[in-house]
């Protein structure tokens, strides 16, 4: 069990949710907010699904494109075998 929230003057930021996760204590939502727009911020990008790789793919070679062309504008130079 946690333990009840301090409030201090750096809630409100990271360091702050930091210090409350430290002490094991109930994080208040001014540092709650801040770490979830921290963790917005490093979130990955969402990777496309294969409906949209080959749509894409598609739209490619009704351009013209080359494999290689392909293959670099997909990102997947180097690792081909994953697509």
């Amino acid at each position: 069990m946690s333990n009840p929230t301090v409030h201090r003057d750096i809630c409100g930021t990271v360091p702050g949710y930091r210090l409350h996760r430290k002490n094991d204590e109930d994080r208040c939502q001014p540092c709650k907010s801040a770490w979830s727009e921290r963790c917005k911020k490093y979130a990955p990008e969402p990777k496309p699904t294969a409906s949209e790789v080959a749509s894409e793919i598609d739209w490619l070679l009704s351009l013209n494109q080359g494999h290689h062309y392909i293959i670099t504008a997909l990102g997947y130079v180097g690792r081909e075998h994953a697509l």
